[in-house]
């Protein structure tokens, strides 16, 4: 597959334009360290309209990204396509299903933990491309590890979630950088 230089900065556009909808919500509609993004949105319905906005819209640049300028740079498997188009289907419909009580909370967190659960496979398969640096192989991997233990104490140990929103930020923010470090970073 050759890559379409047309989409090269897509994925820095997506993810800026994701970044600065998620400091926008969460400055204008403040919650706490505790709640999770998803929280923040669901609490007010002009947060929950920007974060179904900014979902939609950071979809649309970082994914035709991920497909026609970044497999093909990174030489990666069809594989990381079918992960990459899971996530996008679910990021979509994360940001239109608000984390309400009831039904629309166990859709919405059922589709969070199946794009944030992507993350692992699509990390592994950049960290594993024969085109990124060893020094880049070694982060992806210490992003992945670091990862692991924070859902870990996230689930595991009481207390944790008092730090829902940082460990969140954390997870997402380090894949970012992973991800422009790799289409960006030679």
């Amino acid at each position: 597959m050759l890559r379409n230089e047309g989409f090269h900065y897509f994925g820095l556009y997506g993810l800026v334009f994701g970044t600065l909808a998620v400091i926008v919500m969460l400055y204008k509609w403040r919650g706490d360290k505790s709640m999770t993004l998803s929280l923040h949105a669901a609490a007010h319905t002009s947060a929950y309209i920007t974060m179904g906005i900014g979902a939609t819209v950071t979809a649309l640049f970082i994914y035709p990204f991920f497909w026609w300028w970044f497999m093909p740079a990174l030489q990666l498997p069809l594989v990381f396509g079918w992960c990459v188009g899971i996530a996008a289907v679910c990021q979509i419909l994360i940001g239109w299903i608000p984390d309400k009580p009831g039904s629309l909370s166990r859709i919405h967190n059922t589709l969070a933990f199946i794009a944030g659960a992507m993350i692992i496979p699509i990390t592994v398969l950049i960290a594993l491309s024969p085109t990124i640096s060893p020094i880049l192989k070694y982060l992806s991997f210490a992003y992945l590890g670091v990862s692991l233990l924070f859902i870990f104490l996230y689930f595991l140990v009481a207390g944790t979630r008092k730090h829902s929103l940082f460990y969140q930020m954390i997870f997402y923010w380090g894949f970012f950088i992973i991800i422009l470090s790799a289409a960006y970073v030679r």
